[in-house]
């Protein structure tokens, strides 16, 4: 009896309360009372909708769980303190509590935080590696797109104001949606085994003030999405373009055969590609499209649409520059501009040589002043070049070339100048440091021509008798020189490429030198003439 009589010691059976740092008191209370009690707490959802799991491994029955969790089961009960982070534990066994009280502790204790890790790229766009990344591993059913590569030309027009085309169909603001992203591809997810279990586990955020991208992954994961990362973060090839206008009066160019068939020593000692080219130039702008593959050196024709231009190429190894030459001293051809552009592999690139002349777009006149106010617009007269280079599996070059070609005429409507305009488009294939000629560009020029006697032409009054002024129509044809060289190392310039180039520039200084020569004797001629 004296064992049963003791005073109660209320410390010892009074509730815990336990106070949680890091989880949800009303989850944790839920989870131990589905673990220890024969019912759930208050307002708690069932086991079967919340802790499917659960009878997995305690059983379906309560004599399966008590013989699992042992004398404790039955014996506690928990609840949250509302507005806090703590729970309420209330035994039946007072010795319990210690057990309990570390249990849960155990279960609150921090997890090890997961927290983006930073990889920094070298050469690929982190935005575009991101959004690929993303629609790669995202779950079936949600929202990825992913921007398109670019391909043809811009739009692009000489009047600033007018909407221009664009040569191609597909531009950097298209957006694709992969198939597994679309709206029903979530219902085939449960009856189908996933195809990775990376999927919808991982996100990708581009960080473009570093070049980085931040990459959100489990652990075991985040080793194989650095090596995929690290297979898609590659050098870029990049091309450059070396662009030559010639401009050659269209006459020279129609007698030149019959010239160099009656008298071919007229010409000098000239190469095989450059009589070659004598032949095939008069064709030019009648047979189309001329090629000279490398493997044969033979012309290869082709038509052309009408208008479109005429074009062929040939190796950059042999007489582009003999070429030039040759036209240079024989036909008084003039060398434009020469130009040359750094791209890279499918990134368009355009210069513009001309200037920009004011035009009269409105006039108003004020009710009350009476003063005219005269609004002018900028546009752009002159010649633009465009090229989209696109490296194919072989290391040649897919060409985009489009050449705008506007003038001023002498002819007057709206008292402002009449512009002519010329547009032409080819989309070739050519090899690695050949050549692309672009011709058949026909420009027509009218240039007076005042015929005299001489001495009395000069003569005041009278000389009008003996002079007499003729406007001459003369057509010049501008041909383009186009080269692309492939460059696909990171640090420079692969050793045959810069050999070409090298090359090239080395014909080019002779030529410059050579017209050099040809303009002083010229200049000597002509002071003697004036002796």
């Amino acid at each position: 009896i004296e064992e049963w009589d003791k005073p109660l010691d209320v410390e010892a059976v009074k509730p815990r309360i336990v106070e949680l740092q890091n989880s949800d008191p009303t989850q944790m209370a839920q989870l131990l009372n589905t673990l220890f009690s024969e019912t759930s707490a208050t307002g708690a959802r069932s086991t079967t909708q919340r802790n499917a799991f659960l009878p997995a491994f305690f059983g379906n029955t309560t004599a399966d769980r008590e013989k699992i969790i042992g004398p404790l089961y039955g014996q506690l009960t928990f609840n949250e303190v509302p507005g806090t982070r703590k729970i309420i534990v209330i035994s039946k066994i007072p010795e319990a509590y210690d057990v309990v009280e570390q249990l849960v502790l155990e279960l609150d204790r921090e997890e090890m935080g997961e927290i983006p890790t930073l990889i920094t790229l070298k050469y690929a766009d982190p935005e575009d590696l991101a959004e690929r990344m993303n629609a790669m591993f995202s779950e079936a059913g949600t929202t990825a797109t992913y921007r398109m590569t670019s391909s043809g030309l811009s739009a692009y027009s000489m009047e600033s104001t007018n909407t221009a085309t664009t040569i191609g169909t597909t531009t950097a603001t298209n957006q694709v949606r992969p198939p597994w992203s679309n709206t029903g591809a979530r219902s085939t997810l449960d009856t189908q085994r996933p195809i990775s279990n990376v999927i919808g586990r991982v996100r990708f955020v581009p960080e473009p003030r570093t070049k980085s991208i931040m990459v959100l992954s489990p652990p075991q994961f985040i080793t194989k999405i650095r090596e995929l990362i690290d297979l898609l973060d590659v050098p870029g090839k990049q091309v450059v373009v070396k662009a030559i206008i010639l401009q050659v009066n269209h006459e020279k160019m129609t007698s030149l055969g019959t010239q160099f068939a009656s008298n071919p020593e007229a010409f000098g000692v000239l190469g095989v590609n450059a009589i070659q080219a004598v032949n095939t130039l008069q064709q030019l702008s009648t047979n189309g499209s001329i090629r000279f593959p490398s493997a044969t050196g033979q012309p290869a024709w082709t038509n052309n649409a009408a208008g479109s231009g005429s074009d062929f190429g040939f190796n950059v190894a042999g007489s582009v520059y003999v070429l030039i030459d040759f036209l240079v001293k024989h036909m008084n051809a003039k060398v434009l501009n020469e130009q040359t552009l750094w791209t890279k592999d499918n990134e368009e690139a355009m210069f513009f040589k001309g200037e920009k002349i004011a035009f009269v777009t409105d006039t108003s006149v004020s009710g009350t002043t009476g003063l005219a106010t005269t609004s002018f617009e900028f546009e752009r007269v002159g010649m633009t070049l465009q090229v989209r280079p696109s490296i194919t599996p072989e290391n040649n070059v897919d060409m985009i070339v489009r050449v705008q070609i506007s003038d001023l005429t002498a002819d007057m409507v709206n008292a402002q100048p009449v512009r002519t305009e010329m547009d032409t488009t080819t989309n070739m294939i050519v090899e690695d440091g050949s050549t692309l000629l672009l011709g058949g560009i026909l420009i027509q020029k009218d240039s007076q021509i005042r015929r005299k006697v001489a001495g009395l032409g000069d003569l005041p009054g009278v000389g009008e008798l003996f002079r007499h002024n003729a406007i001459r129509e003369s057509n010049e044809e501008l041909m383009v020189f186009i080269t692309p060289f492939v460059v696909d190392d990171p640090n420079g310039t692969q050793a045959a490429t810069k050999a070409q180039i090298d090359e090239a520039r080395q014909k080019h200084e002779d030529f410059r030198r050579s017209l050099d020569d040809t303009v002083e004797q010229l200049r000597q001629e002509v002071m003697k003439m004036e002796k």
